[in-house]
């Protein structure tokens, strides 16, 4: 049984790093990295000039693509997605790091501090519902399945902060790396 489908067009790296089946049973969701062009289904997922883009993917159980979303960048960025977990009414939560400036959508992702986190949700369709960049004075990243979530949509992560950082509305002071 196949696990995703892609089509490469460009012989480079990809990877999922995490996946979770949703509340009905019937399909996957996985979230990684990829390098290039690439189509899961007909969506294309493109990261050029050879720097990795964060991928989103969620197909049937039977292998069968029903929609592929990336954080892309122009070459001065990059994303690896790190984690997934479930969000209410079929749609999920993703988290991972970003460097650069990169796009998921119309939405830009911008890191000033070499090294931010990001957190987005998606609805069962795969529409981008909200993205937060979690960024400050000193890079910070989040490890691998760092985020869960309860039935009501609360969700908690947890990512290495070093310095000021800005979580939503809160300013957090970490001394030294935490």
């Amino acid at each position: 049984t196949e696990i995703y489908t892609l089509s490469l067009h460009d012989a480079l790296p990809i990877y999922n790093i995490a996946c979770l089946l949703d509340f009905t049973g019937t399909n996957i969701y996985t979230v990684g990295s990829l390098v290039g062009t690439n189509y899961f289904g007909s969506d294309a997922l493109i990261s050029p000039n050879n720097v990795f883009g964060s991928s989103f993917l969620k197909q049937t159980t039977g292998g069968t693509p029903l929609w592929g979303r990336a954080i892309t960048n122009n070459g001065n960025g990059s994303s690896y997605a790190q984690c997934v977990a479930a969000a209410p009414g079929g749609g999920i939560y993703a988290a991972g790091v970003i460097s650069g400036t990169n796009w998921l959508g119309t939405n830009t992702l911008v890191d000033v501090a070499g090294g931010s986190t990001y957190l987005v949700r998606f609805d069962a369709a795969g529409d981008t519902l909200w993205v937060q960049t979690i960024g400050g004075t000193n890079g910070n990243f989040i490890e691998y399945h760092d985020l869960c979530s309860d039935p009501a949509g609360n969700i908690t992560f947890s990512a290495l902060l070093s310095g000021g950082t800005r979580v939503g509305t809160s300013n957090v002071f970490v001394s030294g790396q935490r």
